[in-house]
């Protein structure tokens, strides 16, 4: 999957999308996957194989679960805590990980400036594992 033209396609909106979120908030990965219609885990896959250079062009530290609970293990390739780096735009979170404020700060994707609308999986497109659609 990794070499092929979805998969180029996907981290391609993966970025513009991630590259969209406002310092200060903070944009659910489920949200994101929704809108590109493939599963969360392939979105999340593909922000924990950034490079180092991508990491400092995209702010990919404001995707985090819809549970809001930031892992303390998640770190940049620089080793700055994903925690530390949202504490820096002002979001805070509690020693379990969760988010403070965590409704307030969440942005919907459809506040988002973007060009990139919902997308819809091709037919000819590879195979995943089935998911479930979330209700909204």
């Amino acid at each position: 999957m990794a070499g092929s033209l979805f998969f180029a396609r996907i981290k391609a909106h993966v970025l513009e999308v991630t590259a969209a979120v406002p310092p200060g908030r903070v944009l659910c990965l489920t949200d994101l996957a929704d809108w590109l219609d493939v599963p969360p885990r392939h979105a999340a896959y593909i922000l924990s194989q950034l490079t180092a250079e991508e990491q400092l062009a995209v702010p990919w530290h404001r995707l985090v679960p819809a549970t809001g609970i930031v892992s303390p293990a998640r770190t940049s390739h620089h080793g700055i805590p994903q925690r530390a780096m949202l504490a820096d735009e002002g979001i805070t979170a509690a020693p379990s990980g969760k988010l403070d404020l965590f409704a307030q700060v969440r942005i919907r994707i459809e506040e988002l400036p973007l060009a990139l609308p919902r997308q819809h999986r091709p037919a000819d497109a590879p195979a995943g594992a089935p998911r479930r659609r979330r209700r909204t």
